[in-house]
């Protein structure tokens, strides 16, 4: 080869060789993979994966003994039946890229060798090693790439197929149809026999033309670890901006402390509905938490909270925001001045609905909001004051018009007299 271009000749005689020598070149590949990574599955994914080597080394023998670029190649068909196996399985595609990093460097191995024997000078060895190098990397590059994009294509495809089933069977299970509880279990992997407390999760004043969905699933994930749920959680996604949930609770319920874990996402709001048992109480939870949900949607405060139907006040709030008007027209009579919207009243009405909670007590309404006894005394003194004269009212309507004002805000305050 001396005098003339050695790397041309010598392509195509070690596209030959690793031709000749397939079975040999392939099982070298394969079991340096399998000692380095043993792949996750049955023999079917080592009978694949045999199969997926020996149809890369037969594109790469393709491409050297016909001089053909790397970017002209396409994929196997076995290569893409691996990738798309290992989707199936749900095994992660780290797996993939290590399998492509091991093969490659069995490869190499294998090629060096047929250039080592090679019956030329060695300056030529070295500048047909060189060239063979960037070939290889340039192919292991071209293939990761082909063969990554084949296997999140799969796998999507999958996550949607299963999200769509899911989905079917969630509302199968609502509207009441017979549905098997293993087969619902096997599609959704949660189960129906068990503690359930459904949440609606949803993006405030969503842009209809973003899709917040993978957003949204990540925070049901993190409500879920950092509020203490146990088991696994169940969700479907109701349109781009909204998700259904169901978190499975074991012992002691966390709902309450998922209330700080919406700050990493401050658009998003949760309602849930209170924990329920079965079948019948993974339906009665979400229907509860519709209920929440459109009393959170109709409230008007300034920093929105979780709020759950089994809240103080909120299942009986579900059945009166069907008619706001009147919702608010009978606050005004109940709290007269005390529902005006202002600071002042907000402050006065915030004490004497705790105070109430406590049983009139101003000692323990001082220790609940941190405030001296004789604070409470003179905002409640205050609060009264701001009352209509009613004769026939009672604690507990006080209590609920107090109740609604700290879950729905301004939509049942009354505008300050200079706001009118």
């Amino acid at each position: 080869m001396t005098g003339t271009d050695p790397v041309p000749v010598a392509f195509v005689h070690i596209g030959e060789e690793v031709h000749r020598r397939m079975p040999e070149v392939a099982r070298a590949m394969t079991d340096l993979i399998i000692e380095k990574e043993p792949p996750l599955g049955g023999a079917d994914i080592l009978d694949i994966l045999a199969s997926s080597v020996e149809g890369n080394l037969e594109t790469i023998s393709q491409l050297l003994r016909n001089g053909i670029p790397v970017d002209e190649a396409r994929p196997s068909t076995a290569a893409i039946r691996y990738a798309h196996r290992l989707a199936e399985r749900g095994i992660p595609a780290d797996q993939l890229r290590r399998a492509y990093h091991l093969g490659s460097e069995g490869g190499r191995r294998e090629i060096f060798g047929i250039i080592r024997d090679m019956d030329c000078p060695s300056r030529d060895k070295l500048e047909i090693l060189h060239h063979m190098d960037g070939f290889l990397h340039s192919y292991i590059d071209w293939m990761s790439g082909e063969i990554l994009t084949a296997y999140e294509t799969e796998a999507r495809r999958i996550r949607d197929y299963s999200a769509s089933a899911t989905a079917s069977l969630i509302r199968e299970v609502l509207t009441g149809t017979e549905v098997a509880d293993r087969a619902f279990e096997h599609t959704a992997q949660y189960r129906l026999d068990q503690r359930h407390r459904a949440a609606v999760l949803w993006i405030d004043q969503a842009n209809p033309a973003v899709d917040y969905t993978s957003q949204l699933a990540t925070q049901v994930r993190r409500i879920a670890r950092g509020a203490g749920f146990a088991g696994p959680t169940l969700f479907t996604a109701v349109d781009r901006g909204t998700v259904w949930v169901w978190f499975s609770v074991r012992d002691a319920d966390p709902v309450a402390g998922a209330a700080g874990l919406l700050a990493g996402m401050p658009a998003a709001r949760i309602a849930f509905g209170a924990p329920e048992s079965g079948r019948e109480g993974f339906r009665r939870s979400h229907r509860q938490a519709l209920a929440a949900e459109r009393v959170a949607r109709t409230a008007v405060v300034e920093d929105p909270v979780p709020l759950s139907y089994d809240d103080p006040g909120v299942a009986l709030a579900t059945l009166l925001t069907s008619d706001m008007p009147e919702i608010r027209r009978w606050v005004a009579e109940e709290l007269g001045g005390l529902a005006e919207q202002n600071p002042t009243a907000a402050r006065l009405w915030e004490t004497y609905s705790r105070f109430l909670e406590t049983g009139s007590s101003y000692t323990r309404t001082g220790e609940a909001m941190t405030l001296h006894r004789n604070t409470v005394k003179y905002r409640i003194s205050q609060a009264q004051g701001l009352l209509p004269e009613r004769p026939q009212r009672t604690t507990a309507e006080l209590s609920l018009a107090l109740r609604l004002c700290a879950l729905l805000g301004a939509a049942v305050l009354t505008a300050a007299p200079g706001d009118r």
